[in-house]
């Protein structure tokens, strides 16, 4: 089968056969994916310190995987599909993307994809360039050939941690994948990578409407506007206006130097935590081209005491507001829950059905309970999937998910809608 097709590293030639794949894959979806490719792969400005990364990790991160997986298997997936060699990645560009394309051998036919983005991470106190992994796509006419197994196993020999969102239906595959990773040459990932389901958290604004998408069912509807006006009056008797004296919640157009305190500050708190620097924010909130965000801070004088960044989408059919970003100094539940109270009153102004916070971690979701929020068992779920393959111990934290501070704005997972 290797022998009908080859494995690339991207080029920027390669972007209209790669749009074409991404139209016969993912017809829906692939007009937002093509909007934001510029923003999110070719001129993403953390392309080229990923890159000098992997490079000056690449031997130690190989001598890892000879050591702990089967050296024969390692060999066969070289000799079929190739793996990254010095020399390859001293001659691609420092600014390309990192994304792994298979073609058909003879021609520039774009048949499989899977994109990956650099993300910067703190990890037991120290920066470390990590791999979103994103955007798996196999032609329609190629499935059911193992094109996805090689893909996602060589991005994996060229990343030593690595990180990616799953649905119910991704983390199937993957475990299918595991089992077949030894019929098709590859490496299959082991105890160096784990997984955890990820529960929303969802208050509800307009119940009726709310079920009745969601179910279809007038009865349900009915049931619900029963159950939101005794959660509402339930709500008015826990919930009070936040206030805290010298603290003041204001919009922001951007970030400044304040947040690199802040981020610096509150990494203290967590073993592993995406770096939320002003240079990170400003890319990921500021300057995406298709997705209009509201930023707030909360300040006391001039100093920033925490963040956070919402934006109005349409979800089942009706607008719902979506707690993306946030992060707060101390882990204070007050500053928090300020924070929620103002972006509460701007989604209710935008006529939102519910409020999402899709990802929180333990000391946030007692005040989101306390606001009205509510764990939600969607069918499809979400899954965090984490990987290290290296040597260094102090890695090995980075798949102990119990330890991780994130956000629904960590990797790719709001950027697919």
């Amino acid at each position: 089968m290797a022998e009908q097709f080859r494995m690339e590293l991207y080029r920027r030639s390669d972007r209209d056969s790669v749009f074409d794949l991404l139209h016969a894959t993912h017809p829906n979806i692939a007009p937002a994916l093509i909007r934001n490719w510029d923003w999110k792969y070719d001129n993403n400005p953390f392309n080229r310190e990923a890159a000098r990364y992997r490079r000056a990790h690449h031997d130690e991160l190989l001598a890892f995987l000879r050591t702990t997986r089967s050296a024969e298997r390692l060999e066969s997936f070289d000799r079929r599909w190739g793996l990254s060699k010095p020399e390859d990645l001293a001659a691609q560009r420092d600014d390309e993307p990192y994304i792994l394309l298979i073609k058909k051998n003879g021609g520039h036919e774009v048949v499989g994809i899977e994109g990956s983005m650099p993300q910067l991470f703190v990890i037991n106190g120290e920066e470390h360039w990590t791999s979103v992994e994103c955007d798996l796509a196999v032609h329609p006419a190629y499935r059911n050939r193992g094109l996805s197994h090689p893909l996602g196993n060589r991005i994996r020999t060229d990343h030593s941690v690595s990180f990616s969102w799953y649905t119910t239906n991704t983390q199937r595959l993957m475990s299918n994948w595991r089992r077949a990773s030894a019929r098709y040459g590859g490496t299959s990932q082991s105890t160096e990578a784990t997984s955890q389901r990820m529960v929303p958290w969802v208050k509800p604004i307009d119940w009726p409407m709310l079920a009745s998408r969601l179910t279809g069912s007038r009865a349900m509807s009915g049931a619900a506007a029963l159950l939101g006006a005794s959660t509402r009056l339930l709500g008015s008797v826990v919930s009070r206006p936040v206030s805290v004296p010298g603290v003041r919640v204001v919009r922001i157009d951007s970030f400044d130097q304040e947040i690199d305190q802040l981020c610096r500050h509150a990494s203290r708190d967590y073993a592993v935590m995406a770096v939320r620097n002003q240079r990170y924010l400003n890319w990921r909130f500021v300057s995406r081209p298709d997705a209009p965000y509201i930023r707030i801070a909360a300040v006391r004088d001039s100093s920033t005491l925490g963040y956070l960044v919402f934006r109005v989408a349409d979800a089942v059919g009706v607008p719902c507001g979506f707690l993306v970003d946030y992060l707060v100094e101390g882990r204070s539940p007050t500053i928090f829950s300020l924070l929620i109270q103002y972006a509460e009153e701007c989604l209710l102004r935008e006529n939102v059905k519910a409020i999402v916070c899709s990802v929180t971690s333990s000391p946030y979701r007692s005040v989101l309970l306390r606001h009205g929020f509510y764990p939600a068992a969607f069918r499809t779920r979400c899954y965090l999937v984490a990987a290290a393959y290296s040597t260094d111990p102090r890695l090995e934290v980075f798949v102990d998910l119990r330890k991780w501070f994130v956000t629904m704005g960590d990797g790719n997972l709001e950027m697919s809608f």
